[in-house]
Formats: C-alpha cells, structure tokens, sequence
C-alpha cells in the first residue's frame, strides 16, 4: 500500500508531499513511487514483509502528484491527485 502524507514548505505555497510503501501484508517484493508534472520523482523497491524509507517531492499545492505500486515485472496502478488533497503528515 502506497502511504502519503503532506506538510506546508515555504510558507504554505508549496507543499512537501511524503511517500513510502508499506509491504508488509504482501508475499513477495513491490516497486512503488511518486512524481511530480515537471518528470522528477521518487521510487522504491520493497521486499515482502517490509516498509520502505519515506521519499519527497516538493510542489505546488496544485500539482497533481502521481503514485502508484507495481509487480517486478512492470505490471501495476496507480492514480492522481492534486498535493492540496492530501492530508497532512
């Protein structure tokens, strides 16, 4: 399960949007990240049974951050949502 949360930077203008995946449920290993419109993101590789480490972007408020969790194999999902609409960490 992909988990994100957010706190204000800057003043609340922009928005540090924190991610990590939460493998522990799961019986084999996960590939998990987040992105930004502007291409740069974050990802992690998780091992069945583990939490990956908290990643970061820094956006806008109204930036609509990708996540998603995928197989090893390339096969996965994931949706967008504007940061503002995350909640707080």
């Amino acid at each position: 399960m992909v988990q994100a949360c957010t706190r204000p930077v800057d003043g609340g203008s922009r928005i540090e949007v924190r991610v990590r995946l939460d493998n522990r449920r799961a019986a084999h290993t996960h590939l998990g990240g987040a992105s930004a419109p502007d291409g740069r993101s974050r990802s992690f590789r998780v091992a069945a049974g583990r939490v990956s480490g908290v990643r970061s972007l820094v956006v806008s408020r109204s930036a609509l951050v990708t996540m998603g969790i995928g197989e090893t194999d390339g096969q996965g999902l994931g949706d967008s949502c504007p940061a503002r609409d995350i909640a707080r960490c």
